[in-house]
């Protein structure tokens, strides 16, 4: 049997003109095996439904794990902008790909609260409460996924250039260099093993090779994450 499963995140985003950057992530809570319980930080997102686009897949996740009213939100498709692919090894020889892309905050994005703090998914995992964090906050955490990981760093690398932040995600080069200013020192460290972590992974042949290269670049992170910001 083999099988290729799609999914989309969103890097809901809130870029402020003195270079701040904020992002909503939430709290996941999965059974593994022997029952043992895996907590981490994801973005939100979920695997495509039959006859769904990319982004009315996303527009749709997005609404029901962290709208206040848990309805398919109203955002802009042209506001969507993309990050990364990443594609790896799935179950039973088959192929996972996994989309991020870039949705700026907005009115139209209202997360759920207090009055309801978690969801339970159809898999069993448990969502707990989407929060606002800043980007350094995210990155540095010990438990936030490495596809996620992934994805965040080079969404941040590219907010870093000011050009090409200018062209993907509208982003003024003022706003850009005030991004620099503030979080280059943290995120080039991310950057430079994220960057060579998926140009191994691009090479993958079967879901042996893809473990290891995942297990060696944990090893490097945790030195990485090891270090005083």
């Amino acid at each position: 049997m083999r099988k290729h499963c799609r999914s989309n995140f969103g890097i809901i985003a809130k870029i402020q003109n003195d270079g701040v950057v904020s992002a909503v992530s939430l709290t996941v809570e999965e059974k593994f095996r022997k029952n043992a319980l895996h907590k981490s930080w994801i973005f939100p997102g979920g695997s495509m439904n039959p006859g769904e686009t990319d982004k009315i897949n996303l527009v749709r996740e997005l609404g029901e794990e962290i709208s206040k009213e848990q309805k398919v939100l109203e955002i802009p498709h042209e506001d969507i902008s993309f990050v990364l692919e990443l594609k790896k090894p799935g179950d039973f020889g088959g192929r996972l790909t996994q989309n991020f892309w870039y949705v700026p905050m907005s009115e139209a994005i209202t997360l759920r609260g207090e009055e309801q703090p978690d969801l339970l998914e159809p898999d069993g995992a448990r969502l707990g409460q989407p929060t606002l964090m800043d980007i350094a906050d995210i990155v540095t955490r010990k438990d936030l996924k490495l596809a996620h990981l992934a994805g965040v760093v080079v969404f941040m690398g590219r907010l870093l250039n000011t050009e090409t932040a200018r062209r993907y995600y509208k982003v003024e080069p003022e706003v850009s260099n005030a991004i620099r200013g503030r979080y280059e020192e943290l995120i080039e460290p991310y950057l430079r093993k994220t960057y060579f972590f998926l140009e191994r992974l691009r090479k993958c042949r079967d879901h042996k090779e893809y473990t290891q290269i995942l297990y060696s670049y944990c090893k490097v992170l945790n030195n990485v994450r090891g270090k005083d910001f």
